[in-house]
C-alpha cells in the first residue's frame, strides 16, 4: 500500500468500506503513516447502522474503540450519503468529525420494455442484493410464509457470503408450497436493469441500508418496491412507487397480499410512479456537484 502511495502525487484517497482489511485498514494506516492524512475520505457504505453493527457486534465494537482510541480516524474526512448517516458518523466519531454529504451516483433512467403482465394471484419478485442476514433475506421468506393462497417466484442475485446463511433461506422457502425461490448467484452491473424489468416487485426487507444502490436501481427500471423502512427511500406509497415498511409481519403481510392480489391495470398505476421517481433521481444535478464537493480542498 505505502508503494502505491508512493507511485505518484494523488488528490485524494477514497476508501470504499469501513471494515475491510485489505480496502480499508491496511491503505488508511499506509496514508497516515506517509503523511497524507487530510487526503482521506472514507464511505462507511451503512457499516455504522445498528443493523449493520448486530452482525458480529462484539468484534466490530471490539475494533472502533480501539480504533478511536489510538486516533486512527482522526484527520480524515467522512463521505456520508445522508443526514441520517451523517449522524451515525457524528454519533461515534464525535461532534468534531469532518463529514461531507453527498448522494450516491445513480446509474441513468433505463427506457422499459414491455412491463410483464401482472396476473391476480401471482406475482413475481426480484432481489439484487449480497446473500447474508444483514439483507434478511430469511426474514423476507417469513413474510411471505403468511400469505395463505396464490404462486409467488422471488429470484434473488448477489454475491453468496454465508453458506449456513442460504441454507437456512433454502429450508425454510422449501416448506413454502407457493413459493419458487432462486439463488442466482453474481450478475453483472449492464445486465441489472433487463433483470428487474422481468419481474413485478423488487423485494428487500433489509436490516438497513445507507443508500440502497439496488433500490434505486429499481426506480430507474420503473419497477415498484417492498422494502423496509430502514433505507433513505421513504414516503414511497404516496407516490405509488412502493412501500418502506417497518420489519414486522403485519405489515409486510398486509401490502404483500395486495400485491399479490393486484391486477394488470392497478399495477401499470405503481409502475408508474416508480418511473416518475427514476427520473426525478436521474435529473438531479445537484448530486453530482456534491460529489465533486467530496475530493475539493484535498490537495
Amino acid at each position: 500500500m505505502k508503494s502505491i502511495l508512493k507511485e505518484q502525487v494523488y488528490d485524494a484517497i477514497y476508501l470504499n468500506s469501513l471494515f475491510s482489511t485489505t480496502y480499508a485498514i491496511k491503505p488508511l494506516w499506509a496514508g497516515k503513516k506517509l503523511g497524507l492524512t487530510n487526503k482521506i475520505v472514507i464511505a462507511p457504505r451503512g457499516m455504522l447502522k445498528s443493523g449493520a453493527l448486530s452482525v458480529k457486534s462484539k468484534k466490530k465494537v471490539a475494533f472502533l474503540r480501539g480504533a478511536k482510541t489510538i486516533g486512527l480516524y482522526s484527520g480524515i474526512t467522512w463521505h456520508a450519503t445522508n443526514k441520517v448517516e451523517e449522524q451515525e458518523i457524528l454519533s461515534t466519531f464525535g461532534k468534531k468529525t469532518k463529514i461531507k454529504i453527498a448522494p450516491n451516483l445513480p446509474r441513468n433512467h433505463q427506457q422499459r420494455g414491455q412491463t410483464p403482465f401482472k396476473k391476480e394471484g401471482e406475482m413475481r419478485l426480484i432481489t439484487v442484493a449480497r446473500v447474508s442476514s444483514e439483507k434478511n433475506i430469511l426474514g423476507g421468506i417469513e413474510f411471505l410464509s403468511t400469505l395463505e393462497t396464490g404462486n409467488i417466484e422471488w429470484t434473488i442475485y448477489g454475491t453468496l457470503q454465508d453458506e449456513a446463511y442460504l441454507e437456512k433461506c433454502q429450508k425454510a422457502a422449501a416448506k413454502i408450497k407457493m413459493l419458487t425461490l432462486h439463488f442466482k448467484g453474481e450478475i453483472h452491473p449492464t445486465a441489472i436493469p433487463e433483470a428487474l424489468q422481468q419481474h413485478h416487485f423488487f423485494y428487500l426487507p433489509t436490516l438497513g441500508e445507507n443508500y440502497g444502490h439496488a433500490i434505486a436501481e429499481a426506480f430507474l427500471s420503473s419497477v415498484p418496491v417492498i422494502i423496509s423502512n430502514k433505507t433513505p427511500w421513504q414516503q414511497l406509497e404516496e407516490r405509488k412507487a412502493g412501500w418502506s415498511l417497518s420489519l414486522e409481519k403485519g405489515p409486510f403481510n398486509k401490502v404483500l397480499e395486495n400485491c399479490l392480489n393486484m391486477d394488470h391495470d392497478s399495477y401499470l398505476t405503481w409502475v408508474e410512479g416508480a418511473r416518475t421517481l427514476g427520473l426525478e433521481i436521474t435529473n438531479d444535478h445537484s448530486t453530482i456537484q456534491a460529489n465533486e464537493n467530496l475530493f475539493k480542498n484535498h490537495e
